[in-house]
């Protein structure tokens, strides 16, 4: 079967993506060998490769013209949904297969559904030709006008603060080496990056400071001898002659020797590190000073230009946005006053999302409107509904999906299924893609989901999503963009939204919508005839929405006999039981029942053979897994956090594709023992074993191979009950790989721990947590972990002393550690200094009730910022010459500790910012030393509380406070002879009955915002 030839190639068209999924299904060993035994005819087989081959080769001009051309769009949607129905018939063929039930009765039904298949894309393909289409490979470049450096006066520059950044940079003498820096504005289209530019550009103190100024627009394609020329010709105001690229770049290299100039690279989308090398040769001779701006939608080429300084313009204020509408779209001063106008306006501005190209556009619009029936249409319109030759809006958007390869297309216009304003995760999307078959996997040695990650890093970086605002690990799609995925995707991704229904329902592939409380029975009941043709039912939860019934009919439409699901989730709804005739979703690959209350599965579960990502997570009533499992031997993916399930259920070690796996629990009885962990090879990310006291031979944990899983980043042992039997045992036979960068042990019953847990061959181990471990006398050589960067031990009772076995050998010990926590270490006496040299980076102590703990921590700690002491009465905080060596501190918090401490110098501590002292004891004064002269400079934020002895705190000295408590403290006297200082802006002072009138405490109240006092 030939498939030379078809290649994915950027600006490709999406449907060619689509394509090649099928070519790589027909070639795959499986559909050969069916081929080559007969069960499938051949001779049809051939036909469809050859009729898919043929229309393939017109699909970058189908979707050049499907733009302006309707017919070209309603045939590439008529080749797409013959497309769906060829993959439905291959995976229904392989799953067949699988099951081994590919019977004679069923070969005959699917080289009947062939047949009719052939007849559908004959009669599609047999159009190419009237509408004109032909052969093209990589689609053509889209038509726009290109900038220039002149900037409209009469705008407003609404970016003050960012074009004040880049100004002071632009007119700094900042150098990169022996390369002229780059300043890169970075953005999605339609942002405002040019403008941004050309305001700079033009600014008076730009002009003063470079000798020469010059503009180039760039645009997709990266000429190199056609930018130099625009640069050459910008630079000397008149047209060039010059042909040859080596002669050209001496000519500009000549001009720009010794001066101070700035470049402009406008819209570039080259991220080719060699092109940029060759282009920027001739720059390198400017003067000290000189600067280039590039703006670009594509992080890749901030990167990829070294920029020195990126600004990723984000969307303008509400106020800047309306302003902006408002200048165009006010032609007179009547319609400025129409509050009908302004109203309606105001709700246009909100759909632009901040977007400057939006506003501006959908405002000029408006000029020459003054019904507000008018207004209303435009509010109500979508993007791609507005007259092509007036908005530029869904043009500039469209640049970015075209200039995309055709499996990113793909895997972006599927986004379209998310609700505007909703926030994604990217591990669930990835998953999502996966399921659909929109990760491609060109060869076999990267992981399907390492693949995924790249392709939404890749949408991430051009600026079609971003970073959401709301919730750090979320991400979300401008509205506008949303609505260009929904114009590329049309009818066959349907957002159920506002009871509106599809034209063609049967068409629909992918179905999302937002389960409501109230919401009637039959809301579902136009797509019953089509559920047979959807692959994805997404009902998505809000933030504040709870979940809501299913109706029993709804959930028996869903699972018709013959089903192309790929995707399904439950998790917004209240379910307590799965039916049987789940069974019946053979393509599905991907099940979300997280949230749900279910108390277990059907055995039907195990029936779903093709399922990768199945999330039980926060099933809280979940007791149990399917017993039959192991035949999942797809299953990629497990999540089973916060659920009741105790054991795996047998035979969990079929699972060989498994990558995900959140817990895994040992079983005491029936069910899996850890040695079924062995063939797991491919688990990365996190894994959680628990219930280790069941491992009764410690050779099954030498079984559970955990020395050859490397893509573990994190393993968390655990035993849930305190067992001494055979614990250390078990533990060094489960030594992890060396890639490992996360380590925790809790519930450690054994004497000592493992002899690999110091091992500097763990060289990227960066966190380390050992709880419980209270049979244990002493630590391991921890100090020798040389990537070590957090270790918290806690509830180790049986450890009195911490020395030299705790530091190990290494010439530096914890090299690397910035956190280090004890804690609840109850028998604890002695910390054991090293020579100086120990702890070279660490940031944090943390030493939580140690209440046995003696001495001092004396020792140099050059780098230490935090240091936080909880009920350790018996440590003492300086050395008795009442020197302090941590000269970095800054933050300091000693509470029910330190009963040694009387008196509080303040003078030891220089750069300390933050100070908190609680219930220290036999503590009479804090204060600066009279015979210290110097401020403390640093100090701004001070509280103390339950200090019953404390009769002095002298506020002298202390310049920079800024916020001061004083809580509980029965006998304080005084704040000294200064009072206390003019800088403070929040004072509160509770239970210090003792205290002089207020008017003594030299309160300066125009600088205080915040004074209570009881």
């Amino acid at each position: 079967m030939v498939l030379e030839g078809v290649l994915l190639t950027v600006g490709g068209a999406l449907l060619s993506s689509f394509l090649n999924v099928l070519f790589e299904k027909m070639a795959s060993p499986q559909f050969l060998n069916l081929v080559k035994q007969q069960k499938l005819r051949r001779d049809l087989w051939q036909n469809l490769e050859i009729l898919l081959l043929t229309v393939d080769k017109v699909l970058a001009d189908a979707e050049d013209k499907q733009i302006n051309n309707p017919s070209v769009k309603k045939w590439l949607d008529m080749l797409k949904d013959a497309a769906y129905d060829a993959e439905d018939l291959l995976d229904a063929i392989a799953t067949e297969d699988l099951r081994g039930r590919l019977n004679r009765e069923k070969k005959d039904h699917f080289n009947t559904s062939l047949k009719h298949l052939l007849q559908k894309l004959k009669d599609i393909a047999a159009q190419k030709d009237a509408l004109g289409l032909q052969e093209s490979y990589g689609g053509k470049p889209y038509p726009r006008l290109p900038t220039t450096s002149l900037v409209d006066e009469s705008e407003v520059c609404f970016r003050e603060n960012v074009k004040m950044q880049i100004l002071d940079f632009l007119l700094s003498d900042a150098v990169d080496g022996d390369k002229i820096p780059v300043v890169a504005i970075q953005g999605m289209g339609g942002i405002g990056k040019t403008t941004l530019a050309q305001f700079l550009f033009n600014d008076e103190r730009v002009k003063t400071y470079f000798k020469l100024r010059t503009w180039a627009y760039v645009s997709e394609e990266f000429d190199i001898f056609k930018v130099t020329k625009t640069i050459y010709e910008s630079i000397l105001l008149r047209s060039c002659n010059i042909s040859d690229l080596n002669a050209l770049q001496l000519v500009l290299e000549r001009n720009l020797k010794g001066k101070k100039f700035l470049l402009v690279l406008d819209d570039v989308w080259n991220e080719i590190f060699v092109d940029w090398d060759l282009v920027r040769r001739p720059f390198q001779v400017g003067a000290p000073g000189s600067k280039i701006i590039v703006t670009t939608r594509n992080q890749n080429v901030s990167f990829t230009m070294r920029s020195v300084l990126v600004h990723h313009l984000q969307p303008l204020p509400d106020k800047d946005c309306w302003s902006l509408f408002a200048k165009h779209a006010f032609k007179n001063k009547e319609s400025d006053e129409d509050p009908t106008l302004i109203a309606i306006g105001k709700k246009i501005v909100e759909k632009c999302k901040g977007l400057p190209l939006a506003a501006k556009t959908l405002g000029s619009l408006l000029r020459y409107k003054v019904e507000a029936e008018e207004w209303h249409n435009v509010l109500n319109s979508k993007i791609w509904d507005l007259p092509n030759d007036k908005s530029s809006i869904l043009p500039a958007l469209r640049l970015s999906y075209c200039h995309l390869p055709s499996h990113l297309k793909r895997s972006f216009a599927y986004c379209s299924i998310f609700p505007k304003g909703y926030e994604f995760e990217k591990r669930n999307l990835v998953r999502l893609w996966i399921a659909e078959g929109l990760v491609l996997q060109l060869n076999g040695h990267r992981r399907m989901e390492e693949i995924g990650g790249q392709y939404f890093d890749e949408l991430l970086s051009r600026s079609l999503f971003q970073q959401s605002s709301r919730k750090e690990s979320c991400f979300e799609m401008h509205d506008l963009v949303n609505d260009l995925a929904q114009n590329i995707a049309g009818e066959f991704c349907f957002k159920f939204e506002d009871g509106s229904l599809p034209h063609t329902p049967e068409r629909v592939r992918h179905l999302s919508c937002i389960p409501m409380q109230d919401e009637a029975p039959e809301k579902f009941e136009a797509f019953y005839g089509a559920f047979k043709g959807l692959r994805t039912f997404l009902p998505l939860r809000l933030s504040n929405s709870g979940r809501v019934h299913l109706n029993p009919i709804v959930l028996k439409n869903l699972f018709p006999e013959y089903c192309s699901l790929r995707v399904l989730s439950l998790s917004a709804y209240y379910i307590t039981k799965l039916p049987d005739s789940i069974s019946n979703l053979k393509h599905l690959r991907y099940l979300d029942l997280s949230s749900t209350d279910l108390q277990n599965l059907p055995e039907a579960v195990g029936c779903l053979y093709n399922l990768e990502t199945l999330n039980l997570s926060h099933c809280h009533s979940l007791t149990q897994l399917p017993a039959n499992m192991g035949n999942l031997t797809k299953l990629e993916h497990l999540d089973i956090r916060q659920t009741a399930v105790k054991e795996m259920p047998e035979n969990f070690g079929n699972l060989k594709c498994l990558q995900f796996l959140t817990n895994f629990f040992v079983s005491k009885n029936s069910g899996s023992r850890i040695s079924e962990l062995k063939d797991l090879s491919l688990l990365f990310g996190t894994l959680s074993i628990l219930g280790l006291q069941n491992v009764f031979q410690p050779e099954d944990a030498s079984k559970a191979n955990l020395k050859d899983k490397k893509y573990l980043a994190e393993l968390i042992l655990k035993w849930t009950t305190y067992d001494s039997r055979n614990a250390t045992e078990v533990l060094e036979k489960l030594r992890p790989h060396e890639n490992l960068k996360k380590l925790s042990i809790e519930c450690f019953g054994g004497l000592k721990l493992t002899g690999w847990l110091g091992n500097a061959s763990f060289c990227k181990l960066e966190f380390l947590q050992l709880v419980d471990c209270g049979n244990c006398s002493s630590l391991p050589p921890l100090g020798q972990l040389p990537s070590l960067k957090e270790l918290h031990i806690l509830r180790m009772k049986g450890v009195q002393q911490i020395g030299h076995e705790f530091y190990g050998n290494d010439v530096l010990p914890f090299r690397s550690l910035e956190t280090l926590q004890f804690r609840g270490m109850l028998d604890w006496q002695q910390w054991l200094p090293l020579k100086d040299g120990a702890f070279p980076s660490l940031q944090q102590l943390i030493v939580h009730k140690c209440p046995n703990l003696t001495g001092c921590l004396s020792w140099l700690l050059p780098s230490l910022v935090t240091l936080d002491i909880y009920e350790c009465r018996k440590l003492q905080l300086l050395h008795q010459n009442g020197v302090n060596q941590h000269s970095a501190l800054e933050h300091l918090y000693i509470r029910k500790s330190c009963d040694d401490l009387k008196s509080f110098p303040l003078s030891s501590f220089t750069k300390l910012k933050k100070l908190k002292l609680q219930d220290c004891k036999f503590l009479r004064s804090i204060g600066m030393p009279h015979e210290c002269h110097e401020d403390l400079k640093f100090l701004q934020k001070l509280t103390i509380r339950d200090c019953d002895d404390l009769g002095f705190f002298y506020g002298r000295g202390l310049p920079s406070l800024q916020k001061l408590k004083i809580f509980h403290c029965s006998n304080l006297l005084s704040f000294g002879e200064g009072g206390l200082p003019p800088s403070l802006q929040s004072l509160s002072i509770e239970n210090c009955e003792k205290l002089p009138p207020q008017e003594t405490w030299g309160l300066d109240m125009a600088s205080l915002r915040h004074c209570e006092v009881d």
